[in-house]
């Protein structure tokens, strides 16, 4: 998917039972693949995020990476004091 309020999404629906033409692009479709299975591997070093989507027989479908955004007013929960 496109990012959506500074989040990348990532949706890995071909990992099971294929259902091919169903893909229904929207304007939040980034990429689509519904010819075979695949899988998505993902890894992170350092403060990148780095994928790659490949299909059953071993072809790179997508692949790319994210670099960590700078923090914005830290968005991680703070204990609240009693």
């Amino acid at each position: 998917m496109k990012p959506q309020h500074g989040v990348e999404y990532f949706v890995i629906g071909n990992s099971a039972k294929l259902r091919k033409g169903d893909v229904r692009p929207s304007s939040i479709t980034a990429k689509a693949y519904d010819r075979g299975e695949g899988c998505a591997v993902m890894t992170v070093e350092g403060d990148v995020l780095t994928f790659q989507v490949v299909s059953r027989t071993g072809e790179t479908v997508d692949s790319g990476s994210f670099p960590r955004p700078a923090e914005r007013n830290s968005t991680r929960a703070e204990p609240v004091a009693k």
